[in-house]
């Protein structure tokens, strides 16, 4: 959000490099006028009222909007889990974007925090430190019946949209630096799905992680997390470098 000013925008298009923004409620109508490729926001019912105010076949009005964390509808559904999205493609979504964390059996899991604590009923632990068999007990707070779903459950409900893509992010909690095995089991699940040309991937602002990740997945699209640390384009020297 603090990079998506027209000029940052429109110096690194110029260099042919796609621009997202993660953008709050407030900042969001700033944030698609600055010319981005596509926004990533928690209520996409809200970027489509502000397109549809734009003229039609302008850089502005194909701007790509992706669930955060699946379409939420304001608390109606659970982020970060299957439901979320079905219902992000259902609504016609252009994809949904999903947070993954690592059992310590080695499971990527759709989770954004790193705890249990306020996400699902049960005693608090950081995610990292329970099985896949543990985590899967583990009920949703507020949603009956929801519980936490594998990566590998959500890529199978996104293969049956269509072209409707999925966006990952690496999410690992602190402490438990393990972008690489996340980034071999993505590759495992993508290649025997047939999922190469549905998925892009969220990889944070470290330069050998993301090389790791280049390394293993090539082929597939990827966004480098830069956050809040960006304020100008002669913050840039890492995007340029790659």
């Amino acid at each position: 959000e603090a990079l998506c000013d027209r000029h940052a925008v429109s110096t690194l298009q110029s260099r042919f490099v796609q621009v997202w923004g993660a953008a709050t409620e407030q900042r969001l109508p700033a944030v698609i006028l600055s010319g981005v490729n596509g926004v990533i926001c928690q209520r996409p019912t809200h970027a489509y009222r502000i397109l549809d105010t734009l003229p039609a076949d302008t850089v502005t009005r194909r701007v790509f909007v992706y669930a955060h964390k699946g379409f939420q509808n304001e608390g109606e559904f659970p982020e970060n889990t299957v439901t979320a999205i079905r219902k992000a493609c259902e609504m016609g979504m252009d994809a949904a974007e999903m947070d993954i964390k690592l059992s310590n059996d080695g499971v990527p899991v759709l989770m954004h925090d790193n705890t249990t604590n306020n996400m699902v009923i049960g005693e608090e632990h950081v995610i990292e430190t329970l099985s896949w068999e543990q985590l899967r007990r583990y009920e949703r707070a507020r949603y009956p019946g929801e519980y936490l779903d594998r990566l590998e459950d959500a890529l199978l409900a996104i293969k049956g949209c269509g072209h409707f893509p999925a966006m990952i992010e690496f999410k690992p909690s602190p402490g438990y630096h393990h972008v690489e095995r996340m980034a071999d089991l993505v590759r495992d699940f993508i290649n025997e799905h047939g999922m190469e040309y549905q998925t892009l991937l969220i990889v944070g602002d470290d330069r050998a992680t993301y090389d790791y990740v280049q390394s293993v997945l090539p082929r597939i699209p990827k966004i480098m997390g830069l956050w809040e640390d960006v304020k100008t384009p002669t913050d840039l020297n890492t995007v340029e470098s790659m």
